[in-house]
């Protein structure tokens, strides 16, 4: 591949690694409002329900399954050895 060919395509890789990230955001973003507004409508309709926190910080952190920090127990996750379970 010549100069020209390759710095021709340095345009629509710099757009498609724009377009994935943008995608990774709006992700983030549309998780981050699903769990936020089910957590505040859940809290609204029962407010001391128990363990209606623990859930939304298990439904924010879902999506990083290797994450130690979030309890998934309730979720149906099998603890594997070596992961930190709270």
């Amino acid at each position: 591949m010549d100069e020209e060919a390759g710095s021709a395509l340095v345009p629509w890789i710099a757009g498609a690694a724009l377009a994935i990230e943008t995608l990774a955001v709006a992700i983030i973003v549309v998780i981050v409002a699903y769990a936020t507004a089910r957590y505040l409508i859940r809290m609204a309709a029962r407010p001391r329900a128990p363990g209606l926190y623990e859930e939304y910080r298990a439904r924010l952190g879902s999506p990083d399954l290797n994450s130690p920090c979030v309890d998934r127990r309730h979720h149906g996750v099998q603890p594997s050895p070596g992961m930190l379970w709270r």
